[in-house]
């Protein structure tokens, strides 16, 4: 009796046992399934954000791009933006402020020789991008006239060319531009801006110099620009050569 009933006890609990192993492996496997998916959504969550990311990034560089493109577009012509000679431009606070912007003239005004070395400019006064307000332009001399005492923003940009024909002597080319200051007063001329440049002549090339400072100037001063070579520089359009000043 005693062997008996061990042997129904053993019996009755093993199907218990079985459905209780059942049960565990069940469970297991459903908390894998959920990790599985948890890693899933996890990681298409990653994949999302990190294209956004990238999205931003690359609308970011395009923006700064553009900006830096828009900036460096507008540099060679802010002269003439500030002072108000483009069409639609014009600032209407320095209205009253003496200004001039001046591009070079046609090859039908040729530079007048000062000496064996330089030669000045001459420059057009109220054509394309040219205007003067509170200035007077002196044909006669090629000179810009000051009507005005006062601090004065005086720049400068020659582009020079060199053709293909064009006989260097020398394997460079030794350029040299001035802006001269001529005091009436004092009978006297001082150079307020002096640019010395070089370029290959090994072939046709092309080069922009530009300068620019403040100088204190008194009414009836008159301000040229004397350059090496007149032959090299460039008068293609208003954007290569011009020459200006404001009152500060």
């Amino acid at each position: 009796m005693g062997i008996c009933n061990k042997t129904e006890v053993v019996q009755c609990e093993a199907p218990e046992l079985d459905a209780l192993r059942f049960e565990e492996n069940r469970a297991v496997l459903v908390l894998l399934d959920h990790c599985r998916e948890t890693k899933r959504q996890e990681c298409h969550a990653r994949l999302a954000v990190g294209f956004l990311l990238i999205a931003s990034l690359a609308f970011f560089s395009f923006f700064r791009m553009t900006a830096q493109d828009n900036t460096l577009s507008s540099k060679h012509v802010d002269a003439t933006l500030e002072h108000g000679f483009l069409e639609g431009q014009t600032d209407r606070r320095q209205d009253d402020k003496p200004r001039a912007h001046l591009t070079l003239a046609s090859v039908c005004s040729p530079a007048v020789e000062v000496d064996r070395r330089m030669h000045t400019l001459a420059w057009e006064k109220d054509a394309g991008l040219a205007g003067i307000y509170t200035f007077e332009y002196n044909t006669a001399n090629q000179a810009l006239v000051v009507q005005q005492d006062g601090h004065y923003n005086v720049y400068l940009q020659i582009t020079y060319r060199i053709p293909h024909d064009f006989n260097c002597s020398l394997p460079r080319k030794q350029l040299i531009s001035t802006v001269v200051r001529r005091r009436l007063s004092y009978n006297l001329d001082t150079e307020l801006m002096m640019i010395y440049e070089s370029m290959a002549c090994d072939g046709q090339n092309m080069k922009s110099v530009f300068s620019a400072g403040v100088y204190e100037l008194e009414k009836g001063t008159w301000l040229m620009v004397n350059v090496s070579d007149p032959e090299l520089v460039d008068r293609s359009n208003d954007m290569k050569t011009y020459f200006g000043a404001y009152l500060i």
